[in-house]
């Protein structure tokens, strides 16, 4: 189900959209799940990034080229970083007094690695 969203909504709108994370909790998944699925994510998107490492995923052929078309809308700097916060707030998740709270700055920060890509593209307009 997460996969299919972000593929859906394309370009990392869905961690834009704290919106969704609400819905996902309302379908009962588990907050921890969701950020771990969403490092587990950027993960796959990195290794797709390498022509050689796309036969590493195990997934069928049609997920494969659906990553492929969706690692071609991000840059490998915004993947990692992105898998730094998701992987972060994972690890502290289980110890996190708030971690609804921790899931949501983690997907503030997601959307601010966007933001700023786009606020320096219309600066150098």
């Amino acid at each position: 189900v997460l996969t299919q969203e972000f593929q859906k909504l394309g370009r990392y709108e869905f961690a834009v959209r704290g919106v969704e994370f609400f819905q996902v909790l309302a379908h009962g998944f588990d907050g921890q799940h969701f950020i771990a699925g969403l490092a587990g994510h950027f993960r796959d998107l990195m290794v797709c990034k390498n022509n050689q490492t796309v036969s590493l995923m195990e997934v069928g052929e049609e997920t494969q080229k659906k990553y492929i078309e969706q690692t071609t809308k991000c840059d490998f700097p915004f993947l990692v970083e992105a898998l730094r916060i998701a992987t972060q707030c994972d690890l502290e998740y289980k110890t996190s007094r708030t971690p609804r709270l921790l899931v949501e700055l983690a997907l503030m920060q997601l959307a601010s690695l966007t933001y700023q890509g786009d606020k320096k593209k219309m600066m150098d307009i």
